[in-house]
């Protein structure tokens, strides 16, 4: 499961593309610095293999 947080930009309508952008996988938390990432390499930089995982974006308390 992939918990995004909100960076000051987001919560102001805009784009701070040099922000870190945090994200929860499994538990563990996970930084990265690029404003577009797809779902393998979220996998991958959280030491978790894309073949045999997927990702489920989780909005509010869904």
């Amino acid at each position: 499961m992939v918990l995004p947080t909100q960076t000051d930009a987001d919560r102001h309508g805009g784009h701070d593309h040099d922000r870190p952008i945090t994200l929860k996988v499994d538990g563990e938390r996970i930084t990265v610095r690029v404003d577009r990432i797809t779902p393998n390499e979220i996998l991958v930089r959280a030491g978790i293999d894309p073949a045999s995982h997927y990702l489920v974006e989780v909005k509010g308390r869904e």
